[in-house]
């Protein structure tokens, strides 16, 4: 699609659909024509100038494709078991912040993690009460002058206010 022309999507669907399933999946590390077929999907440049790992999967046996199949579907589920091992770490992280109503708490600025400019800048925002606490992690803030924030935040980008004569916000 043309940044022009923004009616022809449907004539690019094709092409999209392609990218996707050539496309090496960061979960699996295959991609879905792989997983599918034991093999890695031919574009169509390959057809005009084959590459010799093409020319070579062209004469693979039957069995042999099967057991690659079987192969590469094994190591995804391994690869997909490991990122769901991850991500259920990283929420267990998070569920173990154990913050209540009326704690003080500090703010991570969050866009600060990206701008170099500011790479000595306190990347943490002036104390906060907590207003209000929801079961999934989320938090309600207020302000000390009692203000309260319309915005809610999850947990991970909270930490425990501890006082210190060397904190200025």
């Amino acid at each position: 699609m043309t940044k022009r022309d923004k009616t022809n999507w449907d004539e690019m669907l094709p092409m999209a659909l392609l990218s996707y399933q050539s496309t090496t999946q960061k979960t699996t590390k295959f991609s879905p024509v792989e997983l599918l077929y034991g093999k890695q999907l031919r574009l169509p440049s390959q057809y005009e100038f084959p590459t010799i790992k093409a020319k070579m999967q062209d004469h693979v046996h039957y069995q042999e494709l099967q057991d690659c199949i079987t192969r590469l579907k094994t190591e995804a589920e391994r690869n997909i078991k490991k990122i769901q091992d991850k991500n259920k770490e990283k929420q267990e992280k998070y569920k173990q912040n154990n913050l209540e109503i009326g704690d003080l708490v500090l703010h991570h600025i969050t866009k600060l993690d990206k701008q170099w400019s500011n790479k000595l800048a306190n990347k943490w925002d002036r104390p906060y009460i907590i207003q209000e606490k929801l079961d999934k992690g989320a938090y309600q803030l207020k302000t000390l002058e009692g203000n309260i924030e319309t915005k809610w935040t999850n947990g991970s980008r909270l930490k425990v206010y501890k006082e210190s004569p060397f904190y200025v916000y």
